[in-house]
Formats: C-alpha cells, sequence, structure tokens
C-alpha cells in the first residue's frame, strides 16, 4: 500500500459516522482504534433510540383509544405512535420495572 493510498482510506475514516463502513482490519493505529470503538457505540446507541421511539403497533388497537382503558387518546400521543394514554403507560412502566427486577 502506498502512502497515498494509506492517507486516502484514513480520510474516509474520519468522514463516516457508521462503523460498517469501517472493518476492524481496516484499523490502522490506537486512534484508529478508538475512532472505530466510538462510531461502534455511537451506531448501537442510535439503534437503541430508534427502537425506543418506533411507533407502537399492536393487533387490538383501533387507532383512537387507549390500549387499556378505551379512553380516546390526545392528538400528541397519536401523532407519536403512542397506543396507550399517559397514565396506562406509566402504570406498564412501573409493572415491567418491577417484574425486571
Amino acid at each position: 500500500m502506498s502512502s497515498n493510498d494509506y492517507s486516502s482510506t484514513k480520510a474516509g475514516i474520519g468522514s463516516s459516522a457508521d462503523p460498517d463502513l469501517l472493518s476492524n482490519d481496516e484499523v490502522y493505529d490506537e486512534c484508529d482504534q478508538a475512532q472505530w470503538v466510538q462510531l461502534s457505540e455511537i451506531a448501537s446507541i442510535r439503534k437503541r433510540a430508534e427502537q425506543m421511539n418506533a411507533p407502537e403497533r399492536h393487533p387490538d388497537f383501533d387507532g383512537i383509544h387507549c390500549l387499556d382503558c378505551d379512553e380516546p387518546l390526545v392528538k400528541g400521543r397519536l401523532s407519536l405512535g403512542k397506543i396507550r394514554c399517559v397514565e396506562c403507560q406509566r402504570i406498564l412502566e412501573i409493572k415491567q420495572k418491577q417484574y425486571s427486577s
């Protein structure tokens, strides 16, 4: 690999925010390794955030009423893709916390 090839490859490392574009085989030194680890962690955090904020789905949800108490959902909750009212969601999260402990 010529020095020109090395510099063009390294230039691509900093510009990409996707660790999939940089394999662990292409890591040249400790700085590249640290950046690769950082990009991997950022991608993992981003994926988890997308999963947590994804619209909820349930076969019994009619698109208007809370899944648990059958009260109409406010427009803000519907626009976020939520299927429960704030109170029912709070109760569900408390139950999930108790079961996971």
